[in-house]
């Protein structure tokens, strides 16, 4: 193959370094294959081809050129059947994997986090955030919340109202409050067509040990970032404990001011999200309402008074049920393999050879949560295990470690747990009109208001077998409630257990489906004490109560 030289255009050889007429260097003009020579003609003419042309018939008619070592790249193109799905397509292609852009092709908005500074315990730091809206309208009453075990508080980031297309970014203020390999746990709501839309996501936090002073020499090789993504070449995945030796020099920071003041390379990483729930504006706008309103207990229940710890719902409709519905009032809640000894029964279902191997590396009561003065705390019950509180190993000794709004749990290795605390939409106690002619005790309010749900992590769908009740929690067909179900005649947002006075009570807060005690229909507004023995209907299905402590 000739070329010719740069500079005075005499024919040279392929492999000359100097021309020999001139004695221009010729280094940088290396030998190219004609394979070669025509992928530099494709590139140059798929830049130039026109909205009229398909870019799946041009892919398939260069690459038969370059595979069969074709002498003429310019042929004619096969026209264009559909061009917005061509552009669409140039346009995936082009576009890097780190763009904003790139998304799962179900998520209506994705979020983006870029760590530019090292997070150490005990000194605030901050992060950015892109916020970007998929959809063709408008996203209401947008808010973000970002919660940790490792940050002292919850973040909550919010806007009244993202147009469509809009890519928001904002710096935000984070507080590291303990050393530590945690997760970021990332809930994301927001109004749109009459529906609350809520998304959640996560990714590992990493959060690193405070020198004593601020004048000590630190080993940068030990100092962990947040930027993931391959600059340890062994991590093998999208997040990972990146040191900063290997992003920075060796002599670059000597001591916590300079590592404090250090801002790394921008590195934007998204955050994967799975939809949470969907609940219709007009179900929240009854939720508000309804947690102002005073209650009424049915004339002919007055006298119902029965205080208890545990109730529980056994099916009294024929329907089956491996593990009947329980709802514990006590301020410890256990986790375990045992039906008699544990609160929530960490069973993996359908019952088979692998599920229940897996299910017996859990040991008949592996964890233990309790609820403090300063909120709630797990540790582990000497199982023969272990116990994983978002993959960090828990010991048995109290208080155990705390838990936060979202967890993952593990238990043996075998069962994994997904953990959800629900706050209370009530801010005290039940007003109850009548509660004076109710013949039952009354109660010292607890530390916290609430529940929380504990749900098996599987491919397949777990039923729920208990929760954790401390004050109240909702029920309906809405995953946004603390109890979930899913069967007919019972609305979005159906009605609400309490635990008040000692004693379990139901409420009905909607006039779309059915709650019944003892045949009596509960109105919306009304609210009936629990006892053993009360036929229960919700929606279709009918259950038997047995309360305990």
């Amino acid at each position: 193959m000739s070329r010719s030289c740069p500079h005075c255009q005499s024919a040279v050889s392929p492999k000359s370094r100097f021309c020999p007429s001139c004695g221009t260097t010729l280094a940088a003009l290396t030998e190219q294959s004609p394979t070669e020579e025509l992928r530099r003609t494709v590139q140059t003419e798929t830049a130039h081809v026109s909205s009229d042309a398909s870019d799946t018939a041009t892919t398939e008619v260069l690459a038969t050129q370059i595979a069969g070592g074709a002498t003429n790249p310019r042929q004619p193109i096969a026209a264009v059947v559909d061009r917005e799905s061509s552009r669409e397509r140039l346009r995936s292609q082009q576009t890097p994997a780190t763009s904003d852009d790139a998304r799962a092709p179900h998520e209506p908005a994705s979020v983006w986090l870029n760590f530019s500074r090292v997070l150490i315990a005990g000194h605030a730091s901050m992060f950015e955030l892109r916020f970007s809206n998929h959809e063709p309208v408008a996203l209401e009453n947008v808010e973000l919340v970002f919660e940790s075990r490792g940050l002292s508080a919850p973040i909550i980031v919010a806007w009244r109202r993202v147009v469509p297309g809009a890519k928001i970014q904002r710096i935000v203020e984070i507080d590291p409050a303990r050393p530590g390999n945690f997760v970021l746990q990332i809930g994301v709501t927001w109004d749109t067509g009459g529906q609350r839309v809520a998304y959640r996501g996560q990714r590992p936090l990493r959060i690193n040990q405070s020198p004593d002073a601020s004048n000590i020499v630190i080993n940068i090789g030990d100092i962990q970032c947040n930027a993931g993504g391959g600059a340890n070449a062994n991590l093998g995945a999208e997040y990972g404990d990146v040191h900063i030796s290997n992003l920075l020099g060796g002599n670059s920071i000597k001591t916590l001011n300079d590592l404090l003041d250090l801002e790394l390379p921008e590195k934007f990483q998204r955050v994967p999200l799975s939809l949470d729930y969907e609940l219709s504006m007009a179900a929240v706008r009854e939720t508000t309402a309804g947690s102002a309103r005073a209650l009424t207990i049915p004339p002919t229940l007055l006298a119902t008074a029965k205080p208890a710890k545990v109730c529980g719902l056994e099916p009294a409709d024929g329907v089956e049920q491996l593990l009947p519905l329980r709802l514990v009032a006590r301020d410890t809640f256990k986790v375990g393999r045992s039906r008699a000894d544990a609160d929530f029964v960490a069973w993996l279902l359908p019952r088979g050879e692998a599920n229940d191997e897996r299910t017996l590396r859990v040991s008949k009561v592996h964890a233990i949560a309790q609820l403090r003065p300063d909120g709630f705390r797990l540790r582990d019950n000497n199982s023969a295990n272990g116990t994983l509180l978002d993959g960090q190993r828990l010991g048995a000794e109290e208080p155990g470690l705390p838990l936060v709004s979202r967890a993952r749990v593990g238990l043996g290795g075998g069962v994994e747990l997904d953990v959800t605390c629900f706050d209370s939409d009530r801010p005290s106690a039940p007003e109850i009109r009548n509660l004076r002619h109710w013949a039952g005790p009354t109660a010292p309010a607890p530390w916290k208001r609430g529940a929380v749900r504990w749900e098996v992590a599987a491919d397949q769908p777990q039923p729920l077998n208990s929760l954790w009740l401390l004050t109240d929690a909702s029920f309906g067909a809405s995953h946004s409630n603390p109890l979930v179900f899913a069967w007919p005649g019972v609305d979005e947002i159906q009605g609400r257990f309490h635990h008040f006075n000692g004693c379990f009570w139901i409420e009905n807060a909607s006039p779309a489906g059915a709650v019944l005690v003892d045949n009596i229909a509960l109105k919306v507004g009304e609210i009936a004490p629990l006892a053993s023995g009360q036929r229960l209907q919700i929606g279709s299905r009918i259950f038997r109560v047995a309360v305990s402590e």
